[in-house]
């Protein structure tokens, strides 16, 4: 079910629509959900949710909340199934340890923080940052575009250097104007570490 939204609407968490970013796509369906009222998919970011529900707060509430893993819940609460679909209280608010739960999750839906384009040997380090979450993204599988990292339009607002699909000047660039950077360093910037050593140097530039 799933698989068919994806395919349908052509959705990828992280696309950008209108100038948006969009991270999760809820979709309505004249369709019998199985005997549910709505299905969310955590993995693939997509909830669905059968029309005659699409103006129930209390369910869209409900099943956004698993997007953040959040469980169901026996208290008075959004995430109890019974009060999500009372419609005599349309704004059910979460009970303090679903609330607590889910901004334990937060940063599912939060923009990256940095970016991280290395080579294609299949190896890559952690970067050292705050953060509950990795979203990793195959950019390329063509090793003649190791050392792209600068040049394109980056989908993220908050990531500044992105690959434009050639390895050129503007690479080498942005490799020299950071030379001698290491990681944790003011003005450092993962992009900028083509062969994945926390460093920016001389070995760098070579593979570019």
């Amino acid at each position: 079910m799933a698989a068919e939204v994806w395919t349908e609407t052509g959705f990828k968490s992280g696309m950008v629509v209108n100038g948006q970013f969009v991270d999760m796509l809820c979709a309505c369906t004249g369709q019998d959900i199985e005997g549910y009222l709505a299905v969310t998919f955590p993995n693939a970011n997509i909830t669905l949710i059968e029309t005659g529900y699409a103006g129930n707060f209390g369910v869209i509430r409900h099943e956004f909340s698993h997007q953040f893993h959040c469980p169901e819940c026996n208290n008075v609460c959004v995430m109890n199934i019974v009060h999500c679909l009372d419609t005599l209280i349309p704004e059910r608010d979460w009970c303090p340890n679903c609330e607590a739960f889910i901004q334990s999750n937060k940063f599912k839906f939060t923009p990256p923080v940095c970016a991280l384009k290395t080579r294609t040997d299949g190896y890559f380090y952690v970067p050292n940052i705050a953060s509950g979450l990795l979203k990793i993204e195959m950019l390329f599988d063509n090793q003649n575009l190791t050392g792209d990292q600068n040049g394109g339009a980056s989908p993220y607002t908050s990531i500044t250097n992105y690959p434009d699909g050639k390895v050129n000047g503007k690479d080498i660039t942005l490799i020299a104007s950071l030379f001698g950077i290491g990681e944790g360093m003011n003005k450092w910037n993962y992009m900028a570490d083509v062969v994945p050593d926390r460093e920016i140097d001389g070995r760098d530039i070579t593979v570019v």
